[in-house]
């Protein structure tokens, strides 16, 4: 068996926010509502918390409307929306010594991200999830289902063609692990770096691909 023959045999699938991206940066958040009078917490339900974001989700909403929608629930004049939004989704969080040991499992395995993400994410997130680094990168938006909905999964799956016990899956969210556990996915839900670092060479050593 060929070595790029053995690497196809499993794969190890990372979500974007909140393992490869960590979403928010808290201290600025609460910094803004303070500074606007807002209850902690209103910002994170303006942005992401309404219908038209869940229908952004699944590429049933844009990103304009999203933020217009942010907008008019917070009576926010257009001057502070660039703000907002910088605050929301900065640029600086991104994981890269996890995106560096992604890297580094391409010699072991297939790597692919699995993320619920807004329309345009893809072209948005290019300079750090991109072909050279993954083998498949699957958006909600463009599956026209978020996760837990097994199409999620499965769209993954088909694009690395391998079945769901071949795969490895890295998530946040205790309801998208277990909705990826059902379909018999191993899953870990994301606590730090290091115990997914540890998780997924624990794994890969038990199949010696």
């Amino acid at each position: 068996m060929n070595a790029r023959t053995n690497r196809n045999q499993y794969a190890v699938i990372f979500d974007i926010g909140g393992v490869l991206y960590q979403m928010h940066n808290t201290a600025a958040q609460q910094a803004l509502e303070a500074a606007w009078g807002l209850v902690p917490g209103t910002l994170d339900k303006a942005v992401f918390g309404t219908a038209v974001a869940q229908r952004a989700m699944i590429g049933q909403a844009n990103r304009q409307e999203m933020w217009a929608e942010a907008q008019r629930r917070l009576s926010l004049a257009d001057a502070v929306m660039a703000q907002l939004q910088t605050v929301m989704l900065p640029d600086d969080v991104w994981d890269t010594a996890l995106l560096e040991f992604a890297q580094s499992l391409r010699s072991r395995c297939q790597t692919a991200v699995l993320s619920d993400a807004w329309e345009g994410a893809r072209e948005s997130v290019a300079a750090y999830v991109h072909d050279g680094l993954f083998d498949a990168i699957v958006f909600s938006y463009e599956v026209g289902a978020s996760k837990p909905d097994p199409r999620m999964y499965q769209a993954v799956l088909a694009q690395l063609q391998i079945h769901p016990h071949q795969a490895m899956f890295i998530d946040d969210r205790a309801h998208n692990v277990a909705g990826a556990q059902a379909l018999g996915i191993h899953a870990v839900q994301f606590q730090s770096r290091e115990q997914v670092i540890t998780a997924v060479l624990d794994w890969l050593d038990t199949r010696n691909p």
